[in-house]
């Protein structure tokens, strides 16, 4: 399987030379396959964002080897321009950064900043507006007269307008109501689907992450400590616990039953997995 990440002893420290020194993230080694939809989870200041941060380029490892669709970010002389073609990174809250007078404006501007033609603008925002579920109708509208939902799909088109092959997501449906998540949430898995786009998501919610992720990632204290299928990770307790996390609700309610001595597989984490099982014993 190719890697379209691969990571390995990369080591990084915040305000280095200063009082204030951190060393952030400790000898990190991930790779991640291309077309993967990956989960990185950690309480705060595990090193989840920070570690993101460098797959475009954001940050600088101290040591270590990245290498990104090809790219090896450590070389001296890197072109971020093309790397920011390959990598698209969502920060939290990225509505925020809408500022154009319309929804086609904001999407076209990444495209415009790297030098596109008008006519490959054009195709940019259109393919990007279809593929986050904007009608085609909004691209004259302001930004800021959209609801909260389509507002942070107008910004994640924006970086979709770059045709990234890797698209990483900090923290994607924080602050939306439980509709424009989970609409939020099958868009992204049918990104991933249909366009090949190889995804990582940052968050808080382990409910959200075992519903889309194949793959999760365990950080604490600036190292990855899991790593494996949402089945394989929430099977071992230790781990878990000590990276201060909770289990999804379905995997909760499994360990629950499980200890009452009903006959059923503790370590499931998708709602529709769970109530498979329990159908089966009553």
């Amino acid at each position: 399987m190719d890697h379209i990440i691969d990571i390995s002893s990369l080591s990084y420290t915040y305000m280095k030379g200063t009082p204030y020194e951190k060393l952030a993230l400790k000898d990190v080694n991930l790779t991640v396959a291309s077309g993967d939809i990956v989960g990185i989870i950690g309480s705060t200041g595990s090193g989840k964002s920070t570690l993101v941060q460098h797959f475009n380029g954001l940050l600088k490892a101290d040591s270590g080897k990245i290498i990104v669709d090809g790219i090896d970010l450590t070389q001296k002389k890197l072109d971020l321009k093309d790397l920011r073609k390959k990598v698209g990174l969502v920060f939290q809250y990225p509505e925020y950064q809408l500022f154009e007078e319309t929804v086609e404006d904001d999407i076209a501007f990444a495209p415009r900043q790297f030098g596109f033609s008008e006519k490959e603008i054009k195709y940019s925002v259109s393919s990007a507006m279809k593929s986050m579920h904007l009608s085609e109708d909004m691209k004259k509208r302001s930004p800021f007269s959209l609801s909260g939902g389509e507002m942070r799909r107008t910004a994640i088109a924006g970086v979709l307008a770059m045709s990234p092959s890797v698209l990483v997501l900090d923290e994607p449906t924080a602050g939306l109501d439980p509709f424009s998540k989970k609409e939020l949430l099958n868009i992204i898995s049918e990104l991933n689907r249909e366009k090949k786009v190889t995804v990582i998501i940052v968050s808080h919610s382990m409910e959200e992450v075992v519903e889309i992720a194949n793959k999760i990632v365990v950080m604490s204290a600036g190292k990855i400590i899991s790593s494996g299928t949402p089945e394989e990770v929430f099977s071992d307790e230790e781990v878990i616990k000590s990276a201060r996390l909770l289990f999804p609700e379905c995997t909760e309610l499994m360990i629950e039953l499980k200890e009452a001595g009903l006959p059923v597989k503790y370590n499931l984490c998708k709602v529709e997995d769970c109530i498979e099982e329990i159908v089966k014993i009553f």
